[in-house]
């Protein structure tokens, strides 16, 4: 999974990324007269490029046939379902031929490129790369999702603070929808338990208030797809389910319940809690279409856990702890970071003892906090543990 998730980050940062930052909208599949000639292959083109020791070795994990298994006898390249895909770095044969077939696919007609950036995207691949740089370790997508916000900060952020929904050859225009706030502090907040920048959290802060006065039904809960103050709009849509990417509404909830944990505002824990009852009787007929909605109310249901580190001053920095605190899937927390004082640093963090020279750990759930840690191992063992849901009696099926 590392390696996909490596190569898929790199792909966008070689393909998708503006110079100034932001990331691109799309890629065609091919010429029109051809789809997907870009990226298919023919078995004999595969045979020509390719070495006899390296096309076996390739054909054992892809299986190309002279039939193909798309148009005009080409080979949509995949792994059989039995093989498990090597890394290729540790396989000479793979790698080998992987560096022959791109470089032969260079040569070819590049395909076209829909290099508008749009804010909501931007905002997921910004926690994509905040997310690969917190597992795999990697700074390069730290320093893509850190260049991105300050592109979209700068770029597509009106005076008023309100967003723009996109920007192209330097010029940014559309009004946004909900999905273009929600995202984007989706994104920050990812960010900011990468690198602990609290400008991130202050501007997510600041985009939710914005989307909670543009968006809000105060009336029945929720928020509207577009905004309130659009005077043509009779009467404004709201959408819960997800479909291609997931609606504006469930990653709102996600976002509210994280916020709330940063900031312990009981604003946001209601707001949250009037969404989940303006989607309960959706969501209890089609569970299947609210899926991030779902996960959502699983935070809100789980013992979820504030990770407040206080790293005093000569402190060594807490690299260990944040190696193991990304190193299993913990979704139902926050971390929030201080190194210093700042009066811009999330409220979970003001007013902890600071014992001189050493980092401290405070772990809490919904603002009550335990004793400070400071041994890894109970640590961890706090932070992993969660309420089950299961109804008593339940089966272990």
């Amino acid at each position: 999974y590392a390696v996909v998730a490596r190569r898929t980050l790199d792909w966008v940062l070689a393909e998708m990324t503006d110079e100034a930052g932001g990331f691109y909208s799309a890629q065609d599949a091919g010429d029109y007269d051809e789809e997907g000639d870009y990226y298919t292959w023919k078995k004999s083109e595969i045979q020509d490029v390719l070495t006899g020791e390296e096309y076996a070795r390739f054909d054992q994990i892809f299986r190309v046939t002279p039939k193909g298994n798309f148009e005009h006898n080409r080979n949509v390249l995949h792994m059989h379902s039995s093989i498990k895909h090597p890394d290729p770095e540790f396989d000479p044969l793979l790698k080998s031929a992987y560096q022959k077939l791109l470089t032969r696919r260079d040569t070819r007609k590049k395909v076209r490129l829909d290099d508008k950036v749009l804010t909501a995207w931007n905002g997921f691949m910004i926690a994509a790369m905040s997310k690969g740089y917190q597992v795999l370790g990697d700074t390069k997508y730290l320093d893509a999702a850190q260049k991105a916000a300050v592109f979209l900060k700068q770029s597509l952020r009106q005076n008023d603070g309100r967003l723009y929904r996109r920007w192209w050859g330097g010029e940014a225009g559309k009004d946004p929808i909900v999905n273009d706030y929600a995202y984007l502090i989706y994104g920050l907040i990812e960010l900011y338990q990468s690198d602990f920048d609290p400008t991130w959290i202050t501007w997510s802060l600041e985009l939710q208030r914005i989307q909670d006065t543009d968006f809000w039904d105060a009336k029945n809960g929720g928020y509207f797809f577009t905004t309130t103050l659009d005077p043509t709009l009779l009467a404004p849509a709201k959408k819960y389910d997800d479909m291609a990417m997931p609606t504006g509404n469930s990653i709102a909830a996600i976002n509210l319940l994280k916020l709330r944990d940063l900031t312990y505002s009981q604003e946001y824990d209601s707001r949250v809690i009037q969404l989940f009852r303006a989607t309960a009787s959706r969501v209890d007929r089609m569970p299947f279409a609210h899926a991030q909605l779902l996960t959502a109310l699983d935070y809100m249901q789980d013992r979820s856990k504030e990770v407040a580190i206080i790293q005093e001053k000569g402190a060594k920095s807490p690299v260990i702890l944040l190696k193991s605190l990304r190193s299993k899937f913990l979704p139902n927390q926050v971390i929030a970071l201080s190194q210093g004082e700042s009066d811009k640093n999330p409220i979970i963090l003001l007013n902890r003892k600071k014992p001189l020279g050493q980092t401290t750990v405070y772990i809490c759930e919904q603002g009550s906090c335990k004793q400070p840690l400071k041994n890894i191992d109970k640590i961890m063992k706090t932070v992993d543990s969660y309420r089950s849901l299961r109804p008593s009696g339940a089966g272990k099926n």
